[in-house]
């Protein structure tokens, strides 16, 4: 029986940044350890499987379960560590939403279940960002090319049909996984000595002195200047 460690963002919380540690600690990881970064092969088949399905051109339920499948019985590793938002769905800012990433809920279901089938455990994880943080974050990145434009969250909101808070998005993800299926991770916390995505590594089984010798570069990918600055942390 492997691990399986199944990151899925959400978006505009430190994912580039992970994904970006990931890619540069392949040698530092521990042997038994396999690392997917968003940008594998098999992660965009899997996630143009999950946009075709959410637009309505093609059932594509079945393709993700045998993608799950493939991986899920041919794991030889101890521990899979996965990263990749957008099998969460996508950016909640391109479009308004019936619920935010109420859609691609399903698949979550049907990947753990392909794991499971397969003996593995695996756990999806989930960072919780403050939510007015998060979404001045989100707007920011929307509208990057006008950085003066004022911070209007009620109107962006509306238009993109966002919730106010976490909670029915994490009630969703809960009941579709079980609570034993899913980890919410505390991003302020996680990010607080600079070291974001500390957490993922401890729940693959990292010790701190392996976390400690990792490569750790400069932030990733970031909306606004704050968001790094150490006094914010």
């Amino acid at each position: 029986m492997s691990k399986v460690i199944i990151h899925i963002g959400p978006h505009k919380t430190g994912t580039s940044f992970i994904q970006a540690m990931m890619r540069q600690n392949v040698d530092r990881f521990p042997t038994n350890m396999l690392v997917w970064a968003k940008g594998e092969p098999i992660f965009k088949a899997m996630v143009i499987a999950l946009r075709e399905y959410v637009s309505g051109n093609l059932d594509t339920m079945t393709l993700v379960k045998d993608i799950a499948d493939d991986i899920a019985c041919n794991l030889a590793h101890d521990v899979l560590l996965m990263s990749n938002e957008d099998i969460l769905g996508g950016l909640p800012s391109r479009r308004k939403n019936e619920s935010l990433y109420g859609e691609t809920i399903p698949f979550l279901r049907v990947i753990q279940t392909a794991f499971r089938d397969a003996g593995h455990d695996v756990q999806f994880v989930f960072y919780v960002r403050d939510y007015n943080d998060w979404l001045k974050s989100l707007y920011r990145y929307t509208f990057i090319n006008d950085p003066n434009r004022a911070f209007a969250p009620k109107r962006f909101k509306q238009k993109r049909n966002l919730p106010d808070d976490w909670v029915e998005v994490c009630a969703a993800l809960t009941h579709a996984l079980g609570e034993d299926g899913i980890t919410y991770v505390n991003y302020q916390t996680d990010r607080a000595d600079g070291r974001l995505g500390t957490a993922l590594y401890k729940l693959c089984g990292m010790s701190q002195t392996q976390i400690d010798a990792l490569r750790w570069i400069e932030p990733v990918n970031v909306s606004r200047r704050e968001t790094v600055d150490p006094a914010n942390w």
